[in-house]
């Protein structure tokens, strides 16, 4: 059911679906209160005027307390309402903790040129300084902006616009919680305009059905031997993402039973645990029949881990000469895929 913010149908307003999870944003004074979505546009009555707000509430949890699977089904029902000509663009209300994760899945499976729009809070609307009603207010102006189009996904949170594919939180506690470290945010919303400086730049899409939850992702250091892998393997991986070293050094005991994996054709893949930078592979490294050991290039571990869900799952129907192919070509660096 439609249910409009103000009751009336305005055609010449841009059409934003508003989905509502849960997260700090959604929440009173504490997490055992729950504000629905109307109580929170009512919030930020001067944005209605501008735009026709359609509310979802699709749910209430944490973000923490969602699997795999279901952020997939988010990202499936985000993009059905796109599909309606009538709507511009989604916004989604999520928890900031797993946030970076989810708008990155919304960017890798947004195969329209519409927007769609995740934000959230750090402070709850209790709190003497919330920032959830200014981060919503913004969200919807830039899912309404047709300088949106052709973005993905983005996060829109203390006035900056990240690119799903970039954005990471980089504080717990901050009210500046995000950053697209690597190469800065597309723009900002300021003074209530919408502001793009710079475009999205290697974006990718898979175009996903189903996840593969059995993916592992294991912290390396110093020393560290291959007992973490093996505990994976055991426990049913289908595959398993590594935060390695720099520019992806892994400890030398872990090697040899890696390289034995990778050569039977289990997927790892190598993302880096620094901040800036990313893993490129060795010449020749995605040729076909030279293994699994993957690189995840400028994607951080946690990401890494959402692409490759997506890719096995999008590959488990293939015969597996034919999936150890298209894996490659996954992972494969943007110049040699082309």
């Amino acid at each position: 059911m439609d249910n409009h913010a103000d009751g009336r149908d305005k055609p010449a307003r841009p059409r934003v679906v508003l989905m509502t999870t849960g997260g700090t944003i959604g929440t009173g004074a504490d997490y055992g209160t729950r504000l629905p979505g109307a109580e929170l546009l009512g919030l930020i009555p001067s944005v209605l005027g501008q735009i026709d707000v359609v509310l979802d509430e699709a749910d209430n949890r944490p973000s923490p307390f969602f699997e795999p699977a279901e952020m997939l089904a988010l990202a499936k029902r985000a993009r059905g309402h796109l599909a309606s000509p009538e709507v511009a663009g989604i916004v989604i209300t999520f928890g900031t903790d797993a946030m970076d994760e989810m708008v990155y899945l919304l960017d890798v499976t947004n195969t329209s040129g519409k927007p769609i729009v995740a934000t959230g809070a750090m402070f709850n609307t209790k709190s003497p300084y919330p920032d959830g009603p200014r981060n919503l207010h913004d969200a919807l102006l830039v899912a309404a902006s047709p300088a949106a189009r052709g973005c993905g996904a983005v996060l829109v949170m203390n006035g900056a616009i990240h690119p799903g594919g970039e954005v990471v939180k980089i504080n717990s506690m901050s009210i500046d919680a995000f950053a697209s470290p690597k190469y800065g945010p597309l723009g900002s919303v300021e003074g209530g305009q919408v502001a793009f400086r710079r475009a999205v730049t290697g974006r990718e899409t898979i175009a996903a059905g189903e996840i593969e939850p059995q993916v592992d992702l294991i912290a390396t250091s110093v020393g560290m031997d291959a007992r973490f892998v093996d505990a994976s393997v055991a426990a049913g991986s289908r595959g398993m993402v590594l935060a390695a070293m720099g520019g992806g050094a892994l400890p030398m005991p872990m090697m040899p039973r890696l390289r034995e994996l990778a050569e039977g054709g289990f997927p790892i893949l190598v993302a880096s645990r620094c901040l800036l930078g990313g893993v490129r592979p060795p010449r020749g490294v995605h040729a076909a029949g030279r293994g699994m050991l993957l690189t995840a290039g400028d994607l951080p571990p946690h990401k890494a881990r959402i692409k490759l869900m997506l890719a096995l799952a999008a590959v488990r129907h293939l015969a597996p000469p034919d999936a150890r192919r298209q894996l490659a070509a996954f992972f494969a660096p943007r110049q040699e895929a082309e």
